[in-house]
């Protein structure tokens, strides 16, 4: 009795379809006549046709919004004219990302730490890694104040 081939693949039917109902891949399927290349899969992409209708639906609701907005005097538009330009927001806003940026590599150099310290062999620097993380991370299980239950 001979074994099995480890890398055998699942044969084309005379029908295209294979065992599992699908067509199999080009390049995949071994041919009994002589090496000679599977034949060319002819691929049909699929349809959605609710995509189009939830995209126009989405996009005529945004246009109902922009144009609500628009005329609303609520907003005061004038006001925001006045300001969007103004040198305070843009310096407001340049601060904002450079805050964004310095929080976001402490966070990579507190986390890389943390996970150092975590693989350590040193029980110490293990503990303090740990009791860090369960600090900030809360515990696996929170105090409901409503129901004066633990939740999960």
């Amino acid at each position: 009795m001979s074994e099995p081939e480890p890398d055998r693949m699942i044969e084309a039917e005379p029908g295209g379809q294979a065992e599992s109902g699908r067509t199999p891949r080009a390049g995949r399927t071994r041919t009994d006549d002589g090496g000679a290349p599977p034949e060319e899969i002819v691929a049909i992409p699929l349809r959605h046709p609710w995509r189009i209708l939830v995209a126009v639906l989405l996009v005529l609701g945004l246009a109902v919004f922009v144009l609500d907005a628009a005329q609303r005097s609520d907003y005061g538009w004038p006001d925001v004219g006045k300001f969007i330009f103004d040198r305070r927001i843009s310096q407001a806003a340049w601060v904002t990302l450079w805050l964004t940026v310095y929080a976001m590599i402490g966070a990579i150099v507190i986390g890389l730490l943390l996970a150092i310290m975590r693989l350590s062999p040193n029980p110490v620097l293990k503990s303090i890694a740990w009791l860090y993380i369960w600090v900030f991370r809360g515990p696996r299980y929170t105090y409901s104040w409503s129901s004066g239950a633990s939740c999960p």
